[in-house]
């Protein structure tokens, strides 16, 4: 990882994150989203597999 890289955890995978913040920060240079969490872990888990993000919460 490079030391000057960014790394970001979305509260909430609603539609909001999945339609204007997940891709934008997907797209940041030196910028990777490490994890995201929902109230509901099923659907944390769908967004970050969906994703490619590790983990869920």
């Amino acid at each position: 990882m490079n030391p000057e890289t960014i790394n970001w955890g979305f509260i909430g995978c609603g539609e909001v994150t999945k339609h204007k913040s997940g891709p934008a920060f997907q797209k940041v240079k030196n910028s990777t989203v490490v994890a995201v969490m929902s109230r509901d872990m099923e659907n944390a888990q769908v967004y970050a597999k969906e994703q490619g993000i590790k983990k869920w919460y």
